[in-house]
């Protein structure tokens, strides 16, 4: 199996189960979706204290992160309501769900493993929900925003908030309780999206881009895309199944080599600039292979009048042949063509991918 030839130390005749719980084959490794840029669970996605677009409340901590002991390993969130949507705060998988009436400390409650760009495992945890109220099941993946449940009082808890943690882990089988808990609220706030003030038509792409992990934080939408930045963003955006890919930029080009992403002839600088015949060769393999990312960003109607204002083509990554410009391709143009890749045609889920 290439995840257990990829995973050092793995012992081939036990399967590996993550988080001690949901077992990790090849098949979930290339649907587990990388992880990014992170947003809050409740209220807007980018500021706590602020109104969300839905009408809630703001939301407001109620108590904080205890660094020493265990007494409190997570943030407290409340808005003085039940039942306001308690959604994931980042691209992961879940690893368990309890939607039974449970008196445990953390009472309904569900946890997402989440593999990050820099690097590492996180566990997301969302406890006090509401009994009955979970929308996901065990290994299905989800999408930073979307509904895991409602904001309840279930387990250990005198008034309806949301108990929020974040775990880091480096052996991918301990149990998530066992996992170093660290202060939620910092660990957020500094992975916010970095291109919510940008203005230009690529604000979403980006945006979408940095919470599945594609770019780094930060990056330029208007940078020339070097061979190596499109190459790592080849990697996240294809159903490889790796559990952790080379990080150093010839092994995994060897690694797509190997997957059938890029052609055996690749052997380019990886600093030069990608062209887009690059592009154009890249895309095919990756369209036929399947990626793990979300849909894009805009309506369909809206994201062909994206493609069409830059591209001169509504479905680029579906007329490659016709796919062209005359200055050098840029990281937003790359972030636009894969979004694109999932926009105009996304793959129908596999049965384990479905919510119910």
């Amino acid at each position: 199996m290439a995840l257990l030839a990829a995973t050092p130390g793995w012992v081939a005749c036990e399967p590996l189960r993550l988080a001690g719980l949901l077992p990790l084959d090849d098949s979930l490794a290339a649907r587990w979706p990388w992880s990014g840029a992170w947003i809050w669970p409740v209220g807007a996605a980018g500021d706590l204290a602020r109104p969300s677009p839905a009408g809630e409340p703001a939301w407001r901590l109620l108590r904080g992160f205890s660094a020493t002991g265990d007494t409190h390993r997570g943030a407290d969130f409340g808005n003085g309501r039940a039942r306001d949507a308690v959604r994931a705060a980042a691209h992961g998988v879940v690893v368990t769900v309890n939607d039974l009436p449970d008196g445990s400390g953390f009472g309904s409650h569900v946890v997402l493993a989440h593999r990050l760009r820099e690097g590492g495992l996180a566990y997301s945890v969302y406890s006090h929900l509401r009994t009955g109220s979970a929308r996901v099941r065990e290994g299905q993946c989800v999408w930073a925003g979307e509904p895991l449940g409602e904001v309840g009082r279930s387990g250990r808890a005198t008034t309806d908030h949301l108990h929020f943690e974040v775990r880091l882990a480096h052996d991918p089988a301990l149990r998530w309780e066992r996992a170093p808990a660290v202060d939620p609220l910092a660990y957020v706030e500094g992975r916010l999206p970095a291109h919510r003030a940008d203005t230009s038509w690529a604000a979403p792409y980006l945006d979408w881009a940095d919470r599945a992990g594609l770019i780094e934080p930060g990056a330029r939408g208007d940078d020339a895309l070097a061979r190596e930045t499109w190459q790592q963003m080849l990697s996240r955006a294809a159903r490889l199944p790796l559990m952790d890919p080379p990080r150093d930029a010839p092994s995994l080009r060897e690694t797509l080599i190997e997957h059938g992403v890029l052609p055996e002839r690749e052997h380019a600088p990886l600093r030069r600039t990608t062209t887009w015949r690059d592009l154009r060769r890249d895309l095919a393999p990756l369209a036929a292979l399947g990626t793990r990312l979300p849909t894009g960003p805009l309506e369909t109607t809206l994201h062909r009048s994206a493609c069409r204002c830059r591209f001169d083509l509504e479905q680029p990554a579906h007329d490659l042949g016709a796919l062209h410009r005359r200055a050098p391709p840029t990281v937003a143009d790359a972030c636009l063509l894969l979004a694109d890749l999932t926009t105009c045609a996304p793959p129908a889920p596999a049965p384990e991918d479905r919510p119910r």
